[in-house]
């Protein structure tokens, strides 16, 4: 459905060698179906740079994984969010993108779809996003300032 309405499709993994050969049994599997172009998966990122750099290249992304959400909301890139843990529930309800969350045994083509053309379309709101940055470096600073005092 995505690759039809002229979005490349690509699969990338967090690094992960389990993830990595998922993901290509994925690609194997897809390629019996009936797609006219099949996703291309991305190397296997090796350093968080890689990761990063991979996800930057996307107009937005469906991830499973929290890392690859916290990384594209702070590349200003939406998310379709696969909820499997509490970490990401709540990692939606503070970027305030619940609505962009998806129960991965509820998917379906189609939904995954709708979302991603949705989140694309509601981008990143700039001023959530700046209000969670300073309140993570105000964070960072109490840490750091507790541990000056503890030396």
């Amino acid at each position: 459905m995505l690759e039809s309405e002229q979005h490349k499709v690509i699969l990338f993994t967090n690094g992960q060698t389990d993830d990595y050969v998922f993901a290509q049994s994925v690609v194997e599997e897809m390629s019996t179906s009936t797609m006219r172009k099949l996703p291309v998966l991305m190397e296997r990122a090796l350093e968080p740079e890689a990761l990063i750099s991979q996800i930057a290249q996307c107009q937005a992304i469906v991830a499973h994984r929290l890392h690859a959400n916290i990384i594209a909301y702070s590349l200003g890139i939406p998310s379709v969010d696969l909820i499997w843990d509490q970490e990401v529930e709540e990692f939606g309800k503070i970027t305030k993108r619940c609505n962009f969350y998806i129960d991965p045994l509820k998917l379906d083509y189609h939904r995954v779809s709708k979302y991603i053309n949705e989140a694309i379309r509601a981008g990143i709101d700039p001023a959530n996003m700046s209000e969670l940055m300073a309140s993570a470096r105000q964070s960072v600073k109490t840490i750091l300032d507790q541990c000056i005092r503890n030396d």
